[in-house]
């Protein structure tokens, strides 16, 4: 089961997607898909993502609401 993790600030979300199964409820631990930070959410928004075993990614984006930002 994959699960989705948001911490939402005034200005800011930050994400990550955790993949939960039998295993590593055993182990307890998750394993990471991908995690991100979305900045300055209002403005010019900075929004960084990482999926592990590759280069994070980085870009300016528009974004005016949260809303935006989830989608």
């Amino acid at each position: 089961m994959n699960i989705l993790v948001l911490n939402c600030g005034s200005s800011s979300l930050k994400f990550q997607i955790l993949v939960v199964d039998e295993n590593t409820i055993k182990k307890n631990s998750e394993e990471l898909l991908c995690g991100g930070v979305l900045e300055r959410i209002g403005s010019q928004s900075l929004i960084s993502i990482k999926i592990p075993g590759s280069k994070s990614v980085k870009t300016a984006v528009p974004l005016r609401t949260h809303k935006e930002a989830i989608q």
